[in-house]
């Protein structure tokens, strides 16, 4: 297929998508933010600004905001007291941009898990950079009723073959 058949074929189907389709094509389980070593403030980069206002977009309907759980992470380096910490500040340091960015801070939930949670699972002392993260964790429901969302893009090398 060509691009531009493809690229209208995207649009026919995103426009003749129901409400309830739209909100199940944005639904995430949750929304990662990562940080650098030892880092604790926001980090204001392209992929953070996009994941928190995502995580605002489908927590905020007309009728509600349906609360986010803010979960702060860190990795298995420094120790366990600074660990608790880097997870905290990190969690207060998303909650407080949600906030500057108009949502709630009554619906917010923070909690931090310091490194109970790493991605990887490595041993004492590891740096592991997917680990030091806040989670955006969404309550409001998935919507019900559908099985398959007709919201998949096809992968870029379909959309570059020519027939």
């Amino acid at each position: 297929m060509r691009p531009a058949i493809i690229a209208a074929a995207i649009v026919i189907a995103t426009a003749s998508m129901t409400p309830a389709t739209v909100a199940a094509c944005q639904f995430r389980s949750s929304y990662p933010i990562y940080f650098d070593a030892g880092q604790t403030t926001w980090p204001d980069t392209p992929d953070s600004r996009s994941l928190i206002a995502s995580a605002i977009q489908y927590s905020t309907t007309p009728e509600r905001i349906y609360p986010l759980i803010v979960s702060g992470h860190s990795d298995r380096t420094g120790t366990s007291e600074q660990r608790e910490e880097w997870s905290r500040l990190r969690a207060l340091s998303v909650s407080d941009e949600l906030v500057r960015r108009g949502f709630p801070a009554n619906a917010i939930q923070i909690e931090w898990l310091a490194d109970q949670q790493t991605v990887t699972g490595r041993g004492e002392g590891t740096a592991d950079p997917l680990s030091r993260r806040v989670q955006l964790w969404p309550t409001r429901p998935r919507p019900e009723g559908i099985v398959t969302p007709s919201c998949q893009i096809l992968p870029d090398e379909t959309q570059t073959s020519t027939p």
